[in-house]
């Protein structure tokens, strides 16, 4: 039991938006212009939650801070660029008792040519993540997206195949994010850039996150560890 310090920061968004552009323009480009900006923001948040620094910004899942970071040793038949069943299993395999029903993998563009290739090499072969007719000697795993039951996430702020956290096995119940109550706010002002004929937008989020847990935790055996956070390297 502990005590954890978190104080907002900001994530702010600037566009400036000339005379001709805002009187121009085809019907509901404002309108998708302030969606936009409101996503660049909400990814920023999730670059964030993925490899934050801490530093003015939420400590990340994959960041030095956080101790309960579990990195296992990638298979040595797998390569060096490869992601095996086994690497895949042993990520599970470490998860905490509280997070098997409700894991998430987070995997980046190249990770996903290896996972929908993924093999159950002690059943002939068997694939692994996208076999959604299995015979009886397989696995009924269903469509990919639903291998052992996890929530499959693409996103583009996993790191390089081959690398720490090309594919995160996690349960994101065990990060906290607190933000403002009032979500992102938009302001605009028409004196900053008067003399040019501009008109200034912005918008900010003021939020803050971090993992839950100080470090692994020890199994009663006391040698191994589990945690709602595990990578390969």
């Amino acid at each position: 039991v502990g005590r954890l310090r978190m104080e907002l920061e900001k994530i702010t968004a600037l566009w400036y938006g000339t005379d001709e552009i805002l009187n121009d323009s085809l019907p509901g480009f404002g309108t998708k212009t302030m969606e936009n900006f409101g996503k660049a923001i909400t990814r920023k948040l999730e670059k964030e939650i993925i490899s934050g620094t801490g530093v003015g910004q939420c400590i990340g899942i994959l960041d030095t801070a956080n101790a309960s970071l579990i990195t296992l040793t990638r298979s040595a038949g797998a390569g060096v660029a490869a992601i095996s069943y086994s690497d895949f299993t042993g990520m599970m395999g470490r998860l905490y008792e509280g997070g098997q029903g409700n894991v998430t993998v987070l995997y980046g563009w190249p990770a996903w040519t290896q996972l929908v290739r993924m093999t159950y090499f002690g059943n002939a072969g068997v694939q692994l993540v996208n076999n959604p007719n299995p015979t009886n000697d397989q696995i009924p795993i269903g469509s990919f997206g639903q291998a052992f039951g996890a929530d499959w996430v693409k996103t583009e702020f996993c790191k390089a195949l081959g690398t720490d956290g090309d594919v995160i096995v996690c349960d994101l119940s065990q990060y906290i994010l607190a933000m403002q109550t009032r979500g992102t706010e938009m302001a605009t002002s028409i004196h900053f850039r008067f003399d040019t004929g501009e008109k200034a937008f912005r918008w900010t989020l003021r939020a803050i996150g971090a993992p839950l847990w100080r470090t692994t935790l020890t199994l009663d055996d006391n040698a191994t560890t589990v945690s709602p956070f595990i990578v390969i390297d």
